[in-house]
């Protein structure tokens, strides 16, 4: 089952919430094998920046620069599915997906770099001005809560925490200056 990092957390992680209750339902069949494949922060979102890069100049969420996103390519999803799917399924067990582990910062440093702006600043918004944010530019208000949620975890090491726990390996192939190459495809188009 796709799932998410955090989802071992039961509350305060926005979207994330609802993968925790599709795992403590799935975990609970009797005689049925779940691997769950709790994936970081989709790189993907971050297409979702290239109106406020070009319109503002700036890239950031309601985190600080320093905190540390575990980030994922859909790819690198792809390819731990179908080595899961090769593998005999026995019991239920979790399996981070994750392509780099870096700071905010370096993700402005990286898309900044890869765009042809390499001083795009991270600016950190408080909650309240990234839920305005998101709402102005369309985002409907329960959505846009989430996201703030699922920022403020990030920002508090919540959804980090059990990945750290455990060890978990930083083993995707795409890292982050790879999908900065993609993004800055998107971006000049």
């Amino acid at each position: 089952m796709l799932s998410s990092i955090g989802a071992d957390v039961p509350a305060g992680t926005g979207p994330i919430e609802g993968l925790y209750n599709i795992e403590q339902i799935y975990n609970q069949l009797e005689s049925i094998s779940i691997t769950n494949l709790r994936a970081g922060y989709f790189y993907t979102n971050y297409y979702n920046d290239v109106p406020l890069i070009k319109n503002a100049g700036i890239i950031g969420s309601n985190l600080p620069a320093t905190a540390s996103i575990p980030l994922v390519h859909p790819v690198d999803i792809a390819v731990a599915a179908a080595e899961e799917l090769q593998q005999p399924a026995t019991g239920n067990k979790v399996r981070y997906i994750v392509s780099d582990y870096r700071p905010a910062s370096d993700i402005a440093i990286a898309i900044g770099t890869a765009i042809g702006k390499p001083a795009l600043p991270w600016v950190a918004f408080t909650d309240e001005e990234a839920l305005q944010g998101m709402t102005q530019a369309g985002v409907p208000a329960e959505i846009a809560g989430l996201y703030v949620a699922m920022g403020a975890s990030l920002k508090s090491g919540a959804i980090q925490q059990d990945f750290i726990k455990t060890g978990a390996p930083v083993n995707g192939a795409t890292k982050l200056e790879d999908f900065a190459k993609e993004f800055a495809i998107a971006f000049n188009n």
